[in-house]
């Protein structure tokens, strides 16, 4: 196998984790703000979520970026994967916090 097939595949992977990952943070998001312990400070989501369409909206989101990160790849491929690990720190972190803050709410 190949040093670039390998490269590749790593980043279909990361890529695939990522919009699990954005999915699932939006999710615990709706989740949190919706059973009312969490809020929203940014409007955009905040509007969704009240209106019930944060869901699809997550999910076009995370098409998006997907996609944003595949055209990348295919022009600079060490710096597409950089940002897919990266990224996929990032949210794995933030829903780590979200579920840390979602379930000390339910013990209070």
């Amino acid at each position: 196998m190949s040093t670039h097939s390998t490269e590749r595949r790593r980043f279909e992977y990361l890529v695939v984790v990522l919009m699990l990952l954005m999915v699932t943070d939006g999710l615990v998001s709706q989740l949190l703000i919706a059973d009312g312990p969490g809020w929203e400070s940014s409007s955009l989501p905040r509007g969704a979520i009240v209106g019930g369409s944060l869901c699809p909206a997550t999910v076009a989101a995370a098409v998006m970026a997907g996609s944003i990160l595949w055209n990348t790849f295919l022009t600079r491929p060490k710096a597409a994967l950089l940002g897919a690990a990266s990224c996929v720190l990032l949210y794995t972190g933030i829903i780590y916090w979200n579920l840390g803050f979602l379930f000390f709410t339910a013990h209070l």
